[in-house]
C-alpha cells in the first residue's frame, strides 16, 4: 500500500517539473535565407563523439546552420562550425546579450544582438527576441532572430 501511495505521490510532483534546455534560435536574413543557431554542445558529431569538443573550454563555441530556399539544384544548404559567440547576461543571470567574434564568413560574424525577454505569459511563440546592434550591414545576417521555449505552457 505504502509502494502504491509514494508511486502515486512522484507522478504528482514530477508532473509539475519542466526541464530547461536550448529552444531552437534563428531568423530569416535579407537574402531569403534561413539562419538557424545551435550551440555546439548539441550537435550530432558531439554526441556521436565523432569530434573533438571540449565541455570546459569549449561551451561558447555555436554552430550557424544557412537554408537556402528555392529549387535550383546550385542551391546547398550551409553550415558553418565553431562561431565563437557569447552571452551577456544582467545580475539576474538573464540573458541580454548574444554576440560573435569576427572570425570567418559565418553569417553572425561580427554581429552582436540585444537580447528582449517576450513580456507576454499567454504568448509561447517566443521566448526572447535577438535584434541586432551591430554588424548588421551584411546582408546575410538577420537583423532579429527569436529563441524559442524549450518547454512553454500558456497561462490564462
Amino acid at each position: 500500500m505504502k509502494t502504491v501511495i509514494t508511486a502515486i505521490i512522484f507522478l504528482i510532483i514530477s508532473s509539475s517539473c519542466m526541464a530547461e534546455g536550448w529552444g531552437s534560435l534563428g531568423g530569416g536574413n535579407e537574402i531569403g535565407e534561413s539562419i538557424s543557431v545551435y550551440p555546439a554542445w548539441d550537435s550530432y558529431e558531439v554526441a556521436s563523439g565523432s569530434t573533438s569538443y571540449n565541455p570546459k573550454t569549449d561551451r561558447n563555441l555555436f554552430y550557424v546552420q544557412v537554408e537556402r530556399h528555392g529549387n535550383h539544384p546550385a542551391i546547398e544548404n550551409k553550415t558553418y562550425k565553431d562561431l565563437r559567440c557569447e552571452f551577456k547576461a544582467n545580475k539576474a543571470h538573464e540573458p541580454i546579450g548574444f554576440s560573435c567574434e569576427m572570425s570567418g564568413i559565418s553569417p553572425l560574424a561580427g554581429a552582436t544582438y540585444k537580447i528582449e525577454p517576450n513580456q507576454n505569459p499567454k504568448d509561447c511563440s517566443y521566448r526572447y527576441m535577438y535584434t541586432c546592434t551591430r554588424g548588421c550591414n551584411n546582408p546575410a545576417t538577420p537583423h532579429k532572430m527569436t529563441q524559442s521555449y524549450w518547454e512553454c505552457v500558456e497561462q490564462n
